[in-house]
């Protein structure tokens, strides 16, 4: 370390670099929290999270605040931004999904699952 950076921050005028405010981020703290809302809505109602979702999801938010006046293109996120995203906010975790069985696939049928709850009125009732 420099000698006048030592200074600065023994004097308290220039914060470390981990400690100071994040610059060029994406999303504003509204739109941060509205991705935050969205994922956990998502996780409520069962449906899994994956990074190429996110990112289609950061690219709406993205998409509604943009002003169409502006000459410059619209904003999207990189491949790896999700994934770094996911960093900062580790109450969010992608897990792999597995597949279901083959017995379990077939047994998704609507009319086996009628079946069953039919016998199963039928045995509650006797």
């Amino acid at each position: 370390m420099y000698k006048d950076r030592i200074h600065r921050r023994w004097k308290d005028t220039q914060k470390s670099r981990s400690v100071h405010d994040p610059t060029n981020l994406r999303l504003d703290i509204y739109q941060d929290k509205a991705l935050c809302w969205y994922l956990t809505r998502l996780w409520e109602i069962g449906v899994p999270l994956r990074y190429k979702n996110v990112a289609a999801a950061i690219n709406e938010i993205l998409a509604a605040a943009y002003r169409p006046d502006e000459s410059s293109p619209l904003p999207t996120v990189g491949e790896h931004w999700p994934s770094r995203w996911f960093k900062n906010h580790p109450e969010f975790a992608v897990r792999r999904e597995k597949s279901i069985k083959l017995e379990r696939q077939r047994a998704m049928n609507v009319d086996q699952i009628r079946e069953f709850f039919d016998k199963y009125k039928a045995a509650v009732n006797e």
